[in-house]
């Protein structure tokens, strides 16, 4: 009799430790990705930059998420509007334009953004 208890809690807790607390692996699939939320900090941009930032998600120098330190950083990169974290990020991503514009385009191929 002892044994179908425990087997029942066993049980129990494998369930719990899958599927956590928040109620199964549906809710999981429902929360968006960080890149895709509006960080309020964006509000200080245009609505067309926020669009942009918003889409970009990630500095292509840090790899932070835009708005972690802040309204994020406007620099042009070719022709490119590109958004940093911050401005102690301009130069290196001025340095190396071809591989910052690689992982805009990166970030955005990932970013589910509206």
């Amino acid at each position: 009799m002892k044994a179908f208890p425990l087997f029942v809690l066993v049980m129990l807790s494998i369930s719990v430790a899958i599927l956590g607390c928040s109620g199964g692996v549906a809710d999981k699939a429902k929360k968006p990705e960080p890149e895709a939320q509006m960080h309020p900090s964006f509000a200080k941009l245009s609505p067309e930059d926020q669009r942009l930032a918003q889409a970009q998600g990630r500095c292509p120098v840090t790899e932070d998420l835009l708005g972690s330190m802040g309204t994020p950083v406007k620099v042009t990169v070719g022709e490119e509007p590109v958004f940093l974290c911050c401005k102690a990020c301009q130069k290196q991503a001025l340095s190396d334009a071809a591989k910052t514009l690689s992982k805009v385009k990166e970030f955005k191929a990932k970013t589910t953004a509206p």
